[in-house]
């Protein structure tokens, strides 16, 4: 009688230590799994957080002239921004930033995405190499709307026609036109593109090479092959475009040799 209770009580034992063997792994990887969705879930807050918010900074200044300078280096600020505060994250690329466009009757849009990727620390390897995006859309603050009279499928991709001119930021008094010959001879400021990288190969003197999509750099536009980084000894004075109305409302006076149109 003894020796069969003894015998049933060594199987039970020997049965929850083959349950448990078999179930521990199983449990193990399942918490694993949890804590690698919820690193990689908080990751994916956190970068979405930094482009909300520089998107909102950016629509909140997009009426004033320093809210169009501010646009030609956010790509760049925001990727600094998202690998400060997120030391897992690497090889951030903010791309196809689009700034005050108009579709579907709907102008001033701002969006663009951001690329990046991680490889989320759990003590042991994972899965490698996650690759993430997020897309970003808003609308800048101007103060207006445009919401009435929506165009027709075949012109959605059109842009809207705007009156631009040309000034010098720093120690201008006249806004130009593209073609015065007074600012000829100088750089423009403007945002790295496909459009740009097409037509301009990057000065090797001052490694213009490293800026990145959507970043600002500077174009002779009339005689120049290259583009330039802002610290270049080649670029010692730049004009950079804006809306005609903006310009004389800062004060710009009409070029007395193209008259500005």
């Amino acid at each position: 009688m003894f020796r069969i209770i003894d015998r049933y009580i060594k199987c039970k034992e020997g049965s929850l230590t083959l349950e448990t063997a078999i179930l521990l792994p199983i449990v193990i990887i399942a918490i694993l799994s949890l804590a690698f969705m919820l690193k990689v879930n908080s990751a994916s807050e956190s970068v979405e957080h930094s482009a909300a918010d520089e998107a909102r900074l950016l629509a909140i200044h997009s009426y004033t002239a320093v809210g169009k300078i501010e646009a030609l280096a956010f790509t760049q600020k925001l990727e600094r921004r998202i690998v400060h505060e997120n030391p897992e994250i690497f090889d951030v690329a903010v791309k196809k930033f689009w700034y005050r466009y108009k579709r579907h009757g709907i102008n001033n849009l701002i969006s663009f995405d951001v690329d990046y990727s991680m490889e989320p620390k759990l003590g042991m390897p994972m899965a490698g190499t996650i690759f993430l995006k997020e897309h970003m859309l808003t609308r800048a603050f101007v103060g207006q709307d445009d919401y009435e009279n929506p165009k027709g499928f075949d012109l959605l991709e059109e842009e809207e026609d705007s009156q631009k001119v040309w000034v010098f930021p720093r120690a201008g008094e006249k806004y130009h036109c593209k073609n015065c010959r007074y600012i000829q001879n100088y750089a423009t400021r403007t945002v790295l593109d496909k459009k740009v990288r097409a037509r301009f190969k990057p000065c090797k003197l001052c490694n213009a090479k490293s800026v990145s999509m959507g970043g600002c750099v500077y174009c002779f536009y009339k005689s120049g092959d290259v583009y330039h980084r802002g610290s270049c000894n080649a670029v010692d004075k730049y004009v950079i475009e804006m809306e005609k109305v903006e310009a004389e409302k800062k004060g710009f006076a009409p070029c007395s040799i193209c008259g500005g149109v």
